[in-house]
């Protein structure tokens, strides 16, 4: 009788059908792979504030400076101010509906746009847009280089920039790309340069103290963006959806492609241009998150590990996207804070919520289709050994539970569905079995978690046999 662990930590592979999956499994939903090769559930989404209007939430931002968090849903304006949600409406200007909003910080005012004009929100009193005639009124982007502030004219070669020192006051002034005019797409501010995203483009910019910006020379990528607001700056390092529809981060200057395991599910989407990016944290691991509105799914990338999963809503036995489609990290309260995609409702990632905002957390991955080396010969499953362990200490008054499931040969239809009971919490370690398992040539595992136990798959054991 042999003994085998089972490869349940080597990430999804959707560039393969999922019948010729060896090395990698085919799908991990709201997982993520922690430094030990453990499968832990992704933290769930515990309410901090609800801000009662029924439009998704555009944007959050942590401002430092003031030690409060700028919410925007249904284009009206909330401050947060305390880490237990307290809440106002800042009257005044408001910003547009269903676009995310970017930010440039000047300290005692903040601005902010989103497709409309500049919005102007004060420390305090009330926001009012910027009000100079050159300012552009169709702004995309906003950013901020040495106390410049810069807008992106939607729709145009151009980015506009202010007074140095001096956000209201616009001269009429603005850049393009000129290595080869380009229709500029994203603006971004990194590593004290302006980088201009167009559609086959990347062009870098910085200030010389006198023009103010100048072109740097050394800086020209032939790359463009397919999708604007997927652009993210994550660890000091850009992301983002390139003009081919992968997924590529910026190392240097040199595009770093990292959709390889997913190019061909992303090749299959209807429309990607309306992607929207965001940057997140599971317990520290930084996550690069690229939700797709029109086709209803959410990407998330493990920066450390390289591996992909999907984040999903859980309902009526399938997953949509993430429920979230904003982030900030409130980093005086320590609070990983996330922006409702439907509602004005404002979560906490907690690791101790096995829900997303009072629905089922349910966490999921398939293996490969496993053969152990012997692909048309029938093995003979005796067993499976559950090893679990507490990712943290909770006090959880029900059983922790492991849901399992099978197919056998290339077959599409599921089998098993078992419920395998792991004991009473309590506990800080967690095993459980399952046998007899039957005869296959290939097998493709599910391991499914979706009970209040804060627990991490770290090893599933199979017993089998060769058969003559």
């Amino acid at each position: 009788m042999e003994i085998r662990s089972l490869p349940i930590n080597v990430g999804p592979n959707k560039d393969i059908e999922e019948i010729g999956l060896i090395t990698h499994g085919s799908t991990a939903y709201d997982v993520f792979f922690d430094s030990n090769g453990n499968v832990a559930r992704r933290p769930g989404l515990s309410q901090l504030c609800n801000l009662g209007v029924a439009n998704g939430v555009d944007g959050l931002y942590w401002w430092d400076r003031q030690e409060k968090v700028i919410a925007i849903t249904g284009g009206r304006i909330f401050e947060i101010t305390a880490s237990d949600g307290t809440n106002a409406e800042i009257s005044g200007d408001t910003f547009e509906t269903g676009t995310p909003v970017y930010w440039a910080d000047f300290g005692t005012s903040l601005y902010g746009a989103n497709g409309g004009k500049i919005v102007k929100i004060p420390s305090s009193g009330n926001a009012v847009y910027v009000a100079d005639g050159d300012a552009p009124t169709t702004v995309s982007h906003v950013g901020i280089i040495d106390d410049i502030l810069l807008a992106l004219s939607d729709g145009t070669q151009q980015v506009h920039y202010a007074t140095t020192s001096d956000p209201d006051d616009w001269p009429g002034s603005w850049i393009s790309a000129i290595a080869k005019p380009d229709l500029l797409k994203a603006l971004g501010v990194g590593r004290d340069i302006v980088e201009l995203f167009g559609t086959e483009i990347i062009e870098g910019w910085r200030n010389d103290g006198s023009t103010p910006l100048v072109k740097d020379s050394q800086y020209t990528v032939n790359r463009g963006i397919s999708a604007p607001h997927s652009l993210v700056f994550l660890e000091d390092v850009w992301y983002w959806l390139d003009e081919t529809r992968k997924v590529v981060r910026l190392n240097g200057n040199v595009p770093e492609p990292l959709s390889l395991t997913m190019n061909k599910y992303i090749q299959g989407f209807s429309t990607v241009s309306d992607a929207i990016g965001g940057k997140t944290y599971f317990e520290g691991r930084p996550q690069y998150v690229l939700t797709f509105p029109t086709e209803d799914k959410t990407l998330a990338y493990d920066i450390y590990n390289g591996i992909w999963s999907e984040l999903g809503y859980y309902s009526g036995g399938s997953y949509s996207r993430f429920l979230g489609q904003s982030f900030c990290l409130a980093t005086k309260w320590n609070l990983n804070l996330v922006g409702d995609r439907t509602t004005g409702k404002v979560y906490k990632l907690d690791s101790s919520t096995y829900q997303d905002g009072g629905n089922t957390l349910r966490s999921m991955v398939r293996t490969p289709h496993v053969h152990w080396g012997y692909p048309g010969v029938w093995k003979r499953s005796y067993r499976l050994d559950f090893y679990l362990k507490k990712s943290s200490v909770v006090a959880i008054g029900d059983a922790a539970e492991l849901i399992v499931k099978w197919r056998d040969n290339g077959e599409t239809t599921w089998k098993g569905n078992k419920t395998i009971s792991l004991g009473s919490v309590g506990k800080t370690d967690f095993h459980g079995s399952l046998f007899p398992m039957g005869r296959y040539r290939t097998r493709q595992y599910e391991f499914a978690m979706s009970d209040n136990s804060p627990l991490v798959l770290s090893r599933v054991d199979e017993r089998f046999d060769i058969q003559p």
